[in-house]
């Protein structure tokens, strides 16, 4: 029996262990990469308020800003930074500095004791199982921890099967919002308003609501949960979503991230990139205010509902740090992006969002 459940132990660990090398960590670096380019965006931006107000400076005093190519020297050498690759270089460097390392998941194995031998019983288990011995050993499903592998003790352990994926019975979750107001007949998607209404009970006061990232097996639940039966959702439960708001918050970003087309649209994303430069804050305001006028109704709807909300964290920013420009640089990418990657302009996509935010009121009629 101890042996059973030795070889058991051994399987699981295999599996999370697995789990670990192929979800989890790519995850988790993903995530990391992603915040060190928010955070790089933000200081370009505040580099860019940086030349704007120095070049003022100096003509107000009567001097020359242009170098000898007529273009200011410090506004090019801000205009010369590519935030990414400085990133790759930086970790390229440290890549050819660090030991070998051997490539690959570790595998563990059952080790046969040198003292105490397995049971009899056991012994016409010990040669390497035939492909059909797994089923015959014990028919339950492979990706249960409990039937998975042979229970020798001197053979190498069957390397637990991959739990099957699980096809969604009603897809949300990277479904164009056009095809989700004609199937489901609402005009904000049920996942944003689920979403929505979870964080405003329950992480209206917790410190870098959408900033911080929630756990990642919490949030492939909640996506297989909304693509499944999202009629039986209640996040007013906070069971529904493990106690865990902050993965109801990277969920949503999650679904806003897989939409086909934007919620503010390809089609208008240069223009909204050209609004976002108007200085004249009132101007850049209506500017924003007409381009959104014009989106398709179910992207309309749905970025009224979103506006509105992160509106109502807004006004808890004080507990919760996360202020019009904080909420700008978790989804302005998110909800405004071209379809090739357009570093250059993820400030003014910042911006755009940040104008959008403290208008909220102005653009939107809150019911």
């Amino acid at each position: 029996m101890a042996d059973m459940e030795y070889v058991r132990q051994v399987e699981l660990t295999n599996k999370v262990h697995s789990e670990l090398f192929h979800v989890e960590r790519p995850q988790s670096v993903k995530a990391l990469r992603d915040l060190i380019l928010e955070c790089d965006a933000g200081l370009s931006l505040q580099l860019q308020k940086f030349v704007a107000l120095n070049e003022s400076f100096a003509l107000n005093n009567g001097r020359a800003v242009s170098g000898n190519g007529g273009e200011s020297d410090l506004r090019k050498a801000l205009l010369s930074v590519d935030d990414e690759a400085d990133m790759n270089g930086f970790i390229m460097e440290f890549a050819s500095k660090s030991p070998p390392q051997q490539v690959g998941m570790m595998k563990f194995e059952v080790q046969k004791h040198p003292i105490f031998p397995l049971p009899p019983v056991q012994q016409p288990q010990q040669e390497p199982p035939r492909p059909s011995e797994p089923q015959q050993i014990n028919p339950r499903p492979p990706y249960d921890p409990h039937a998975q592998g042979a229970f020798g003790g001197g053979g190498a352990v069957v390397t637990p099967a991959p739990r099957p994926v699980r096809r969604p019975v009603k897809p949300v979750f990277g479904v164009p919002l056009e095809v989700l107001l004609q199937r489901d007949g609402n005009a904000v998607p049920i996942v944003v308003i689920q979403c929505m209404t979870a964080v405003e009970l329950y992480g209206l006061n917790v410190e870098g609501i959408y900033r911080q990232a929630g756990a990642t097996s919490h949030i492939q639940k909640i996506k297989e949960i909304f693509d499944n039966d999202p009629s039986k959702v209640d996040f007013r439960n906070p069971d529904q979503f493990f106690q865990d708001v902050n993965s109801v918050a990277s969920a949503l970003k999650q679904f806003f991230r897989e939409l086909p087309d934007p919620v503010l649209t390809y089609a208008l994303y240069d223009e909204f990139i050209e609004s976002a430069k108007i200085d004249d804050d009132n101007a850049r305001r209506d500017a924003l205010h007409g381009l959104i006028n014009r989106l398709p109704d179910a992207h309309y709807a749905t970025v009224r509902a979103l506006v509105l909300h992160l509106s109502r964290v807004m006004q808890y920013s004080g507990q919760n740090k996360m202020n019009s420009w904080n909420l700008s640089i978790c989804f302005g990418p998110t909800l405004m992006s071209a379809r090739q990657e357009d570093l250059k302009n993820t400030n003014w996509q910042h911006r755009a969002l940040d104008t959008i935010l403290r208008n909220a009121l102005d653009i939107f009629d809150e019911d």
